[in-house]
């Protein structure tokens, strides 16, 4: 029997007449209105006029239109009537009088005050790139795109990118080079996987500019869109998002016009801030009426800041079960973020409104789903909202139901009920959508690695890797920064990536850049932020915790990673989750929290032979406090039976870590390899100027790091007082709880130097000095300077004997040995031609330690750590 689809049978609108949408600029004579449109031969009984002063909008003001038409005079008029307060302040704001409007309009200078000033040269405005996402709507999205290129904004700070989203063959954008003509760049970028979440991803990806606009492929926008658009983001740090007003294209049909209906509130011109510590009192629901933040199709972000918390949901949006919801997410991540989001109806973007009834229900039914979905997954990522929502929830209901209501007050009377029952029940059923979507998603992504079930598979060329890792963005040290050069590297190879790591309150639960998942894995101290002792900064405990190896058994099951190499004190609880279970797991050595509670391998001021309970639980408790300090002990030593358990392969930076683990650890049979970090060639980087203005004008001698004793700084300081005529010692760093209060004269100490600076400062450096009294595990930073031909001294034991070769790139001396860092510090010093030789040196053989050399080595390593367990 074939089932014969029906549609809903449109209801009648006896009120419709179909409105024609003007705009009337009031500062030169107004048009009389005709009733006629002669290219389409409609009549119209009303126009809907966007009215503006100086191509401001003030307002929306509707007027009947009889047969003949409305005189201008009329016109003038009623728009007096209902917009004399607005058109005052505007007068009054730009130093006019005020006076009454008729047919003749506004007089003024020309141009107006507000008119020149948003003429000024914007030689200094923000870098944009704008992210037009289309699906088979080719001839569409060319017409956004010439409204787009027609903007009032510098045209040499845009960029225009049409993201493809999976269109049929024979509507994929193409674009030609010339097509649009003038001086910005429009380019077209595929997107395969269906989704707008995933195409705006893409745009995002793609997007070079400061600040990322997204427009549909289905809007026109208005001169100053942009301009609008883009101005809050000036001077106010805190401002991470901005939208503006979305207004019909034409209302020619019955279901165009109830889409105005649905919307339902009454227009505001004015500019709204939306901000967690200051909440509109106007607004008692906020922030969970998302829809009043704005509308994908018309709003800007911070790109680094988007990126920075996870980009668009792909679980979200039109092409998933949700329907919709991943703009409003997105803006309501950023506002729970600790930032504000700027609302200007200036900024007007004219919207295709849907023509039939049934792609209205359609619409309908998707905004329904995709705002509880939107709140959802709000809920589940901030459970501190779960209380405010349920205070909420009553006037919530009534926000939703009362014909009185904000929401409801401006449908027409003909507004079909089946449409408010509809969207009723995408709302119920929105939470339920969106835990489908979730799980679809995973099963997308566990279907893309592609390969047949596990048990004697061959390797596939591409591996799932999922990195555990004590640290990782936002806060980073040296170990987080080179876990996450090796993850967007075995990316950028076609690995899938992710990593899972530790949780922070002010840092989403889970982001996807494109590249590399991130998903923060809380355990039960992270709910007793009292015990930290960063309370920005939290770090795993060094136990097994019971909720971290619950969320990761859950993350592998879902994941189905091939391999997953762990770093820190998070490993102990990655295996205590794979109990069970067959994954390979590799101990990443970048330090030695694996074996010394203190993850220094220091004992009071000598290195650490190696551990034993009572010297661990001493040195602990003097470190770290009786209470955190035995805990640490007792469960690093604890720990180790379970990581001989199940440790499949141990990877260490450097020799000396190898030898370290490979003693403390004793785990025999499996394989230790070492594979230092590396560094890349970041000289298109851009450079803060200001801070450069800060070195000496001679040459000087530089240490990078922390500003810690067990650093070395106070030998720096005191080999640097022991020579003669010494050259300025520059020290670039951060500042911990025993950085010294004060430094000496000729001692420049900088902080929050941007990395690349920091690479531009070796080039008018002396030499690089390295003085840690601790077991260095490998230093980035050393084979940063060799690479800008510097030569180094560093100390022994450690990681630094891997870097440099006593006499041939510099010097090595013992660690916390201040007599002998000065000796080194004055050779070089006094010899230029010393100090160019094993410059030279030290650059060639940096090479080491670039990504052509080390990133092959750890992927051979993955590969046969897999091929190896999957034999066993």
């Amino acid at each position: 029997m074939k089932v014969i689809q029906r549609h809903p049978t449109e209801p009648a609108s006896p009120d419709f007449v179909p409105v024609r949408m003007d705009e009337i600029e009031i500062g030169r004579p107004l048009p009389a209105l005709s009733a006629e449109d002669p290219e389409k031969g409609t009549s119209f009984a009303s126009s809907l006029c966007l009215v503006r002063l100086h191509g401001k909008p003030l307002g929306l003001v509707q007027v009947d239109l009889p047969p003949t038409g409305l005189p201008a005079d009329t016109l003038a008029a009623r728009i007096q009537t209902e917009l004399a307060e607005e058109v005052a302040e505007h007068l009054r704001d730009d130093g006019l009088p005020r006076c009454e409007l008729d047919a003749d309009g506004i007089p003024g200078p020309t141009p107006p005050p507000c008119v020149a000033a948003r003429a000024e040269p914007r030689s200094d405005a923000p870098t944009v790139s704008v992210v037009i996402c289309t699906r088979n709507r080719p001839d569409s999205v060319r017409t956004t795109a010439r409204s787009i290129l027609g903007s009032s904004y510098p045209s040499e700070r845009i960029e225009v990118i049409v993201v493809d989203n999976a269109s049929e063959a024979d509507a994929a954008v193409s674009l030609a080079e010339t097509e649009f003509g003038g001086d910005v760049a429009v380019r077209v970028v595929r997107e395969a996987e269906p989704g707008l979440s995933n195409a705006r991803n893409k745009g995002l990806h793609e997007a070079t500019g400061e600040i990322v606009v997204f427009a549909d492929d289905d809007v026109e926008v208005d001169r100053d869109w942009l301009v609008t658009l883009v101005a809050p983001f000036a001077g106010r740090e805190r401002v991470g998002a901005t939208s503006g007003m979305t207004l019909p294209g034409a209302l020619e049909t019955p279901a165009q016009r109830w889409v105005e209906g649905f919307g339902g509130r009454t227009r505001r011109f004015d500019t709204r801030v939306y901000d967690l510590l200051e909440p509109p009192l106007d607004q008692p629901l906020f922030p969970f009426t998302v829809g009043d933040l704005g509308a994908g199709r018309n709003m800007a972000f911070r790109r680094e800041l988007l990126s920075d918390l996870g980009g668009f949901d792909p679980a979200l949006g039109p092409g998933t079960l949700a329907h919709d919801g991943d703009d409003i997410e997105a803006l309501l991540r950023i506002l729970l973020s600790g930032h504000q989001i700027v609302h200007d109806p200036a900024a007007i973007v004219w919207h295709a409104h849907p023509r039939e009834y049934r792609e209205l229900r359609q619409r309908v039914w998707g905004y329904g789903v995709g705002l509880t979905a939107c709140l959802t997954k709000a809920i589940v990522t901030h459970p501190r909202l779960l209380l405010d929502l349920v205070r909420k929830l009553p006037r919530g209901v009534g926000f939703a139901l009362s014909p009185r209501s904000a929401k409801n007050v401006g449908r027409q009377r003909d507004f079909p009920s089946s449409l408010v029952r509809l969207e009723l029940r995408g709302m119920a059923y929105g939470p339920i959508a969106y835990a489908r979507s979730r799980w679809h998603q995973r099963r997308r992504r566990r279907r893309s690695a592609g390969g047949a079930p596990r048990g004697g598979r061959t390797p596939r060329s591409s591996l799932r890797i999922l990195i555990v890792s004590d640290e990782y963005r936002p806060y980073i040290g040296g170990a987080g920064r080179c876990i996450e050069l090796f993850a967007q590297e075995l990316s950028r190879l076609g690995h899938k990536v992710a990593i899972a790591t530790a949780w922070h309150a002010d840092a989403p639960a889970f982001e996807d850049d494109g590249q590399v998942q991130v998903h923060r894995i809380r355990d039960l101290p992270s709910r007793m932020r009292w015990i930290s002792e960063d309370p920005r900064r939290h770090t795993p405990p060094p136990f097994p915790d019971p909720e971290a190896v619950w969320r990761l058994r859950r993350l592998i099951k879902d994941y189905q990673p091939d391999l997953i190499p762990a770093y820190g004190w998070l490993a102990h609880s990655a295996a205590a989750a794979l109990v069970g279970k067959k994954i390979p797991l590799v101990i990443w050595g970048h330090e030695y929290g694996n074996v010394c509670a203190m993850r220094t391998m220091v004992r009071g001021s000598e290195i650490c032979s190696g551990p034993g309970p009572a010297k661990c639980l001493a040195c602990s408790t003097s470190g770290r406090g009786a209470a955190k300090g035995t805990v640490a002990a007792v469960s690093v030593l604890g720990a180790r039976p379970l990581l001989r358990r199940k440790t499949t392969a141990i990877h260490s930076v450097s020799h000396y870590v190898a030898s370290v683990l490979n003693r403390d650890l004793q785990i025999s049979g499996v394989p230790s390899v070492v594979i230092p970090n590396f560094h890349v060639d970041e000289s298109d980087s851009a450079i803060d100027e200001e801070i450069l203005e800060r070195l000496p004008n001679e040459p000087f001698i530089l240490f990078v790091g922390a500003f810690r004793r067990l650093k070395g700084v106070d030998e720096l300081i005191a080999a640097h007082q022991r020579l003669d005529d010494p050259p300025p010692l520059v020290m670039v760093g951060i500042k911990t709880p025993d950085t010294p209060e004060s430094f000496p004269p000729g001692v420049t100490a900088l902080t929050a130097v941007p990395h690349a600076t920091v690479m531009a400062m070796w080039k008018r450096a002396l030499f690089g000095v390295f003085p840690s009294k601790w077991p260095e595990p490998l230093a980035t930073v050393v084979h940063e300077a060799m690479s800008n031909g510097r030569p180094v001294i560093g100390t022994t034991p450690g990681g630094h004997e891997d870097m440099i070769d006593d006499g041939e790139t510099g010097f090595l001396v013992p660690g916390g040995d201040a007599e002998a860092l000065a000796a080194a510090m004055a050779r070089l010093v006094d010899d230029e031609a010393l100090r160019d030789r094993l410059g030279r040196e030290a650059e060639r053989r940096a090479s080491r330690f670039m990504r052509e050399a080390v990133v092959p080595q750890l992927e051979r390593f993955y590969y046969d750590t897999v091929a190896v367990s999957r034999e066993a």
